[in-house]
């Protein structure tokens, strides 16, 4: 997998992300105000989702998302990982 991902949003999209993402920070609670809410975590779930299948059907699911969660914490960027290695 490659080190980063892109994911492309429209405006609409985008304004959506940010207002639920900002409400987080600010309130340190996550809930959904509206419909719109749950539509844009269902469309960057399969953005995401698209980007990663292959890892999440991996034997190694649990092993790379505890690693990954410990990396992002830790504020680490991933190492570059050899081809096939999550098949």
């Amino acid at each position: 997998m490659a080190d980063s991902l892109t994911l492309r949003l429209s405006k609409h999209e985008a304004h959506t992300q940010i207002s639920f993402l900002m409400r987080f920070r600010d309130q340190d609670e996550l809930s959904l105000h509206c419909e719109a809410d749950r539509q844009i975590l269902y469309d960057l779930c399969g953005l995401v989702q698209n980007e990663i299948g292959p890892e999440l059907t991996s034997a190694r699911w649990s092993e790379l998302l505890a690693e990954a969660q410990a990396a992002v914490v830790a504020g680490e960027e991933e190492p570059a990982s050899p081809a096939g290695e999550f098949a």
